[in-house]
């Protein structure tokens, strides 16, 4: 499975590459964002409780022309 995690801490990123060891995995430190979401080919998108995922976001992981 291909992740994408978005505002990930540094103990974040060690804990879920070792136990996600045969997933191809992507860390974001930042948060989401339609320039974010230049990341393409992915199975699934992490984001936390605070994390804002606005319309605009959702539309740009779909329609690529708009990131």
């Amino acid at each position: 499975m291909r992740v994408a995690f978005f505002e990930v801490k540094d103990w974040e990123r060690a804990y879920l590459t070792e136990r996600l060891p045969h997933d191809t995995t992507h860390f974001e430190a930042g948060t989401l964002s339609i320039q974010a979401l230049a990341i393409r080919d992915i199975d699934a998108l992490s984001v936390f409780i605070h994390s804002h995922v606005t319309p605009e976001v959702l539309e740009g992981l779909f329609r690529p022309e708009i990131c």
